[in-house]
């Protein structure tokens, strides 16, 4: 049976199959059916040695049973075109190379003869001028902006197009891990004498200055002195490895100690609010006050009533040039839970306006937080 092999190339979005046949002078089958009505409905070439007598390929000799079959495959595949002109491929006169394209692929193919003769076939040239596919054009995205996290938004283009000014932690000072009431009261010694020193640079200024640092690191050595005998005297046979080394790197700068949190945060907080509500209840007032108080009520809740129900020029919708003239332009603050902060919103964008000032109109119609 003949021998074939194919290949389908890429084109933008569309693709070309190759297809390569060679059938055998022995073998008399020859089906193309299959084939050729592919070729008819798809972007095709088709070439190879098929080794066919028959009129349609101009061949003046006796009709084999190959080229029976070709003929009645082409003539049920009429999207389907030969290339060939009637030039004789073979040595001896045969028309044995043909080539067929898709019907669609004819007016932009050309077919020849190279002189070259290889062996006892010719050389053949096709050249195919197939059209620039264009790439597919995307319909653009389209964002669920209600569902959409704003600060994951925001930090991720930030990381992906903003160099961050350092990768590294800031490192501890030197007396973090003795530093006490005490420390803190020598360091604002320190400070205020080299202030002082700097307004008024004296001989006299300098001399104090002198004075204050070597008596605050003497003070400060002993304190770092205490602190260390008494870390010292704390260790005993079931002293853990990891806590020494990991005070150890404390004390050399490393890293700073991870800060207890409070045991129960939760009572602690109820405990505040408590205490809170307790100092600022209204019992506490004398008895005067509190009658005062509530024949002013009604009259109080009338005029909050009469506000909420007037429709004040200011409850309107935020407009970009408001947003615009809203947005902080000195530097930048610790930012909030959300860590944005306020250059990132600045350097947003038109877009980026655009959709926070529909996120806080919404906010604002709805009455709610986002």
């Amino acid at each position: 049976m003949p021998i074939s092999y194919g290949v389908t190339l890429h084109l933008g979005h569309s693709t070309l199959d190759l297809h390569n046949i060679y059938k055998p002078p022995d073998v008399n089958s020859l089906e193309l059916g299959e084939l050729l009505a592919h070729a008819a409905s798809s972007p095709t070439f088709i070439g190879g040695d098929f080794n066919c007598h028959h009129p349609i390929l101009h061949y003046p000799g006796r009709t084999n049973s190959a080229g029976r079959q070709l003929e009645t495959a082409l003539t049920g595949n009429p999207g389907v075109a030969l290339l060939n002109n009637g030039e004789p491929t073979h040595l001896h006169g045969g028309r044995l190379d043909l080539s067929f394209v898709t019907d669609i692929l004819r007016p932009c193919a050309s077919w020849a003869l190279h002189p070259t003769l290889t062996s006892d076939h010719f050389a053949i040239i096709c050249h195919l001028n197939l059209p620039e596919f264009p790439s597919p054009q995307l319909p653009a995205p389209r964002w669920n902006t209600k569902l959409a996290n704003w600060a994951k938004t925001f930090h991720a283009a930030a990381s992906e197009s903003i160099p961050l000014t350092s990768s590294s932690t800031t490192k501890p000072p030197r007396d973090y891990w003795f530093y006490n009431d005490r420390v803190r009261e020598l360091n604002s010694r320190i400070t205020f004498t080299r202030r002082l020193y700097r307004r008024k640079p004296t001989a006299q200024n300098r001399a104090l200055l002198q004075v204050v640092v070597s008596a605050a690191n003497r003070r400060k050595a002993d304190i770092r002195r205490e602190h260390w005998l008494n870390w010292c005297r704390g260790l005993d046979s079931h002293s853990s490895l990891g806590e020494m080394w990991r005070q150890l790197q404390v004390i050399a700068g490393n890293k700073r100690p991870i800060r207890p949190p409070h045991p129960d945060p939760a009572r602690e907080a109820e405990k505040l609010a408590s205490l809170f509500a307790t100092r600022t209840c209204t019992d506490n007032l004398p008895a005067e006050t509190r009658d005062r108080l509530t024949e002013l009520l009604p009259g109080r809740n009338d005029q909050v009533d009469r506000a909420c129900e007037d429709q004040s020029n200011t409850n309107t919708s935020l407009t970009l040039l408001e947003l615009r003239r809203a947005l902080k332009t000195s530097g930048d603050t610790s930012p909030g839970a959300d860590r944005t902060t306020y250059s990132m919103i600045t350097n947003a964008g038109s877009d980026g306006h655009s959709a926070l000032l529909t996120l806080f109109n919404a906010s604002w119609e709805a009455c709610k937080l986002p």
